[in-house]
């Protein structure tokens, strides 16, 4: 198990104990990677995807957002 010293919280929390903060980055990366995947297949950079695409992916995807 992981366990990440936060100075900030001025104490050690474990991953178990914060799903309210990896449910988030779990979101992010998963944008970021339908992102990639419509860039790829629309033949566009990034910066041209368009955000609403990207919402519309993931909810048909079944992703909590």
């Amino acid at each position: 198990m992981i366990f990440l010293d936060l100075k900030l919280f001025k104490r050690t929390i474990s991953p178990v104990f914060t799903g309210y903060i990896l449910a988030p980055i779990n979101q992010l990366g998963e944008a970021a990677g339908v992102a990639a995947y419509l860039a790829l297949h629309q033949n566009k950079s990034i910066s041209e995807i368009s955000g609403l695409d990207v919402k519309n992916v993931l909810r048909t995807g079944g992703s909590a957002l």
